[in-house]
Formats: structure tokens, C-alpha cells, sequence
């Protein structure tokens, strides 16, 4: 391989479908070369020359724009090896240390004078010793900084369950001409410099991108950023980052205890507190409050009637909510009550005709009714949530659980958008909104209306992997990073450069290395490590 290095390297290899076998060079080492996909994004391909001196970097591209520096490090594990560094760019060594068997070199580049002509500039280290010459090629991209701007975009979404969402916009070069290539990551962001939720990526064309996205059931209502980054090759990354509000409908769950209503404002059950209600009944309308944990009660002794209208008014990030509520139904298995009285009824009037048989037949009746009607109330781990009925033909989706994968005897909690019925592997669970669940060992499948979700239950070294598989291998590739043929290290790395998080990425890749390629112990503590690395990706 011929490297020159003063200046930047005239053209790039341009192999979307292929990378070079091999490659001839004069001294062993590692040597990195820049790949340029269709779409324009760029990434590095690595080859290695194995010698008696180790040479690499966690850096091997490392992108500026004129006017600031930025620092790069390489280590090599020769002994008192001197190491000479080539490149056109203005270069400071920072520090040097041994840590772990290798000197690791620390070194700053830039500023870099507007002047000088941007491109990759190749950086050629060599490290002389008495083991030989080893070699380590990397890069340095001096871009200009693109302006991007997002043109569209919707203000407010509204609604509950996945919401499509679409982003356009612009990226340009400060003098105005259009970026013709590269790639546009949209997120959702809480808080600027933090890692958001991954909406969708675009090509940039002849300056243009479109993002067609969705947000997922679980992401909570609130104001957000939309923040697209560029990458490119062409260009230095760059980011724009106006506002959204996701607006969610809130829930309503409904007790009645000892003639009292209590009702419970919610979403996913996150509380809504200090909202007003107002609750109909008869002719009269009542003006209820929630307090600190969403809850809010009505004496209803000496009421009669069969429903009530419930209205909340909404707020910023709530939708409105109007539900009637039926309440002839009391706490737990108390419904059963009607059944009983009929069966007595029943009894009363079919004794005279049938005689004693049937009194029998009927007082059997009437003892497995009354039991199941108790076992129903000890057993029963759902509270009663009235609501407006779905019609059969309507759609259920499940709001939770936003993940798939759980520990044997963990408890899974099941919430769906609307009022349904819920099986569990074919069995019938029960009608209602939320469910409490705890499967045994193995694979299920969850239906309610025509949707379905599929969840394991698995001891802690299986359902890591299964996770990891299942959650975040599709998070990886959404985010323009193919898995196939890299390891979780690389992938890692690879994100990081992408602005994700590193500690929750570190979290995820962890417990699956020890999990699928150690014999060391795993557990509880492992799985719910990359449980919370998925939670800080926005994975689940």
C-alpha cells in the first residue's frame, strides 16, 4: 500500500457491496482504510499484518472541522520502541503512558487554518524497536460543517399506541450549496447531549433528506427535540434540533368499595396528579381532584343509577377523556351476586315441578357457582377497570410489556389500549385493561383482539442472549449498523461514534459476553444489568 501523507488522499474507494481480499504493505501492522457506502456514510474496514509488535486504535477515523481540534490515541507494545507520526495537520503530543503492557500515545490535532484544503488526510505511524518496524495506518477527515435544518415536521402528535411520524429537511454548506450525499438520523431527545429514542434514518439527496418514523406505544407523553445528525462523508456531522409535543390519552381505572367510587387517573401507570374530573351522576355533576398519586373516591351511598360520565379536560401533554362507567358491577368476584340470586330463584321455582332430583342437581349448581365465584375473588389478581366496551371487530393493541423476554417466576404486567379479552397460550385469561401475569418457563404467546406478542420466560443465561437477540440486534441494525460478522465490541464502538450512550451500550454488551462465550456464572444481577442498558438506549 502506498500512503502519501502530504495531503489528503485524492480519492476514496467507493465499494457498497465489497471490500479488498487483500492488500500488499511494507511493514506489518494494522492498517485501516475508509469505506464509503452508497447512501455516502462512511465507515472503516481493518487489515493486519501480524508481527512481533502489536500496533492499533480504538480512533482508526476521526472526524474535525476548521477551527477546532480534536485528540486521537494509539497504543503499540514494543520495548522502548520510537515512534514517528506522518501527516500533513498541524500535530501535539498530549501524554504518554504504559497501562496493561502497552504505551499508549495521547495526541491533539488542529486547529486547522480555513485554508487548507479539506478531504481524509491519511496519518502513518511507525514504531522502531528491536523487534523490527511495526506500521498503523488511520485517518483524520477535515470537513466543512453543513447547516441542517428541519423544514417539516409536526408540532403536536396525539394519540396513544405507535404514532408515524415524518421529517424533512435540508443540508447545506454555509455558502448555500446542497450536500449531495450522506445519511440523516432523526432522535427524540428529553434533554439536549443525551442519548433519545432512535425515529428513523434518510438519505440525504442532492441536499434533501426524508425520515419516515414511528414512535413507539411506550414513549411517554412530553416535550421533546427532534434532533437529525448528518454523517457523511462529505461533510462534518452536524445536527438540528427544534421541538415536538407527544400528547397521550390517559387511562382510567375504576374501583367501586363499599359504595364508594374510586378512580384512578393514569397512563401506563404513571399517575396524573392534582387533574380535575368531573363526574356526572343523575342530574347533579361532581368535581373531583386527584391527589399526588392520581387517585380520586365518590361516596355513591344513597345514589342510584347504572352509569356515571367521567369528563377529564386534558392538559399540555394529556388528551381530553370522556367515559361513561356502569355501576352496577361491585369489587372483585361481588358480580358473581346475580348469578346466585338466579340460580336461588331458579331452585325455588323448579322445585315444585321436579321434585327432589332437582333440588339436588340445583343445590350442586348452586354450591359450584357459589365457589367459583369465591375462588374468583381470592384469585383474582386483576382490579375491575370499567370502561367503554370494544366491539368485536375493533383493535386492541398492547401498550405493555415493552419487552419480551423475563426471568422465571418474574411478574409481567400486561396493559392494553382499549378494554378486551386476553389469552394466554390459547387459554382465556379474562376481559379488561390490565392484567397481571406470571408465566411458566418457556415460550407464550399473549393474543388480545387480532394482535399477538410473544414472550419467554427463561433462567438468567438464556433469556440474556434471548434479549440481546431479541431487543437489541434490530436496535442495532435500525441504527445503520450491520451486525452480521461483528463483534459486540465493535458494535459498541461503533454506536458510541454514533452519539449513544456508552455506559448503557456497555451495559448491554457485558452480560451477553460473559452469557454467550464465558462459563462464569450469570444471574439475576446480569440480566437486569442489560435490562437497564436497553432502558438508557430507549430500547425497551
Amino acid at each position: 500500500m502506498l500512503v502519501c501523507t502530504e495531503g489528503p488522499a485524492n480519492s476514496l474507494p467507493v465499494l457498497p457491496n465489497s471490500s479488498p481480499d487483500d492488500i500488499i504493505v511494507w511493514y506489518n501492522g494494522t492498517y485501516y482504510v475508509p469505506l464509503v457506502s452508497e447512501d455516502g456514510e462512511v465507515r472503516t474496514i481493518r487489515g493486519i499484518s501480524p508481527g512481533s509488535v502489536t500496533i492499533d486504535t480504538d480512533t482508526p477515523l476521526v472526524f474535525m472541522t476548521y477551527n477546532q481540534s480534536v485528540t486521537l490515541e494509539f497504543r503499540e507494545s514494543s520495548d522502548n520502541g520510537v515512534a514517528h507520526i506522518h501527516t500533513s495537520l498541524p500535530l501535539k503530543e498530549e501524554s504518554f503512558r504504559i497501562s496493561g503492557g502497552y504505551r499508549i500515545y495521547r495526541y491533539s490535532i488542529g486547529p486547522v487554518d480555513p485554508s487548507q484544503k479539506p478531504g481524509y488526510y491519511p496519518l502513518f505511524v511507525t514504531v522502531k524497536s528491536g523487534r523490527g518496524t511495526a506500521a498503523l495506518l488511520m485517518w483524520v477527515a477535515l470537513l466543512k460543517k453543513p447547516v441542517v435544518e428541519i423544514t417539516d415536521y409536526p408540532a403536536v402528535v396525539e394519540g396513544n399506541g405507535s404514532l408515524a411520524i415524518t421529517v424533512a429537511g435540508t443540508v447545506r454548506y454555509p455558502d448555500g450549496r446542497p450536500v449531495e450525499s450522506g445519511v440523516v438520523w432523526v432522535t427524540l431527545n428529553e434533554t439536549k447531549g443525551k442519548p433519545g429514542v432512535q425515529l428513523g434514518r434518510g438519505t440525504v439527496r442532492h441536499g434533501r433528506f426524508i425520515v419516515n418514523g414511528t414512535l413507539e406505544p411506550g414513549l411517554p407523553p412530553g416535550r421533546y427535540h427532534v434532533i437529525a445528525y448528518y454523517r457523511g462523508y462529505e461533510a462534518y456531522p452536524s445536527n438540528s434540533d427544534p421541538t415536538i409535543v407527544v400528547r397521550r390519552k390517559p387511562q382510567l381505572s375504576v374501583e367501586i368499595i363499599n359504595s364508594t367510587l374510586r378512580l384512578y387517573l393514569h397512563w401506563r401507570n404513571v399517575p396524573l396528579a392534582n387533574e380535575t374530573l368531573n363526574v356526572s351522576i343523575g342530574s347533579g355533576v361532581v368535581t373531583l381532584k386527584t391527589d399526588g398519586e392520581g387517585y380520586a373516591t365518590l361516596n355513591l351511598s344513597g345514589v342510584r343509577a347504572d352509569s356515571t360520565n367521567i369528563v377529564y379536560g386534558g392538559n399540555r401533554y394529556y388528551l381530553p377523556l370522556n367515559e361513561t362507567v356502569p355501576l352496577s358491577t361491585g369489587e372483585g368476584g361481588t358480580s358473581s351476586t346475580p348469578i346466585l340470586q338466579k340460580l336461588l330463584k331458579l331452585l325455588k321455582r323448579s322445585s315444585r315441578t321436579f321434585g327432589g332430583l332437582f333440588i339436588l342437581l340445583a343445590a350442586a349448581a348452586l354450591v359450584s357457582a357459589g365457589y367459583s365465584a369465591y375462588s374468583k375473588k381470592k384469585t383474582g389478581n386483576r382490579a375491575y377497570h370499567p370502561s367503554r366496551k370494544e366491539s368485536p371487530g375493533g383493535s386492541v393493541d398492547f401498550l405493555e410489556p415493552s419487552r419480551r423476554v423475563f426471568l422465571p417466576d418474574e411478574t409481567v404486567r400486561v396493559a392494553l389500549s382499549s378494554e378486551g379479552e386476553l389469552f394466554l397460550d390459547g387459554e382465556y385469561l379474562g376481559a379488561g385493561k390490565e392484567f397481571t401475569l406470571r408465566p411458566g418457563e418457556g415460550r407464550h404467546v399473549l393474543s388480545a383482539g387480532k394482535g399477538e406478542l410473544e414472550l419467554y420466560v427463561l433462567p438468567p443465561r438464556e433469556a440474556i442472549i434471548k434479549a440481546y437477540e431479541l431487543h437489541f440486534l434490530p436496535f442495532v441494525y435500525s441504527s445503520g449498523v450491520s451486525g452480521r460478522n461483528v463483534t459486540p465490541i465493535e458494535i459498541e464502538r461503533l454506536l458510541v461514534r454514533r452519539g449513544f450512550d456508552e455506559n448503557s451500550l456497555r451495559s448491554v454488551t457485558r452480560p451477553f459476553i460473559l452469557a454467550k462465550y464465558s462459563e462464569h456464572t450469570v444471574g439475576e444481577k446480569e440480566f437486569f444489568d442489560l435490562i437497564k442498558g436497553l432502558r438508557g438506549l430507549g430500547v425497551v
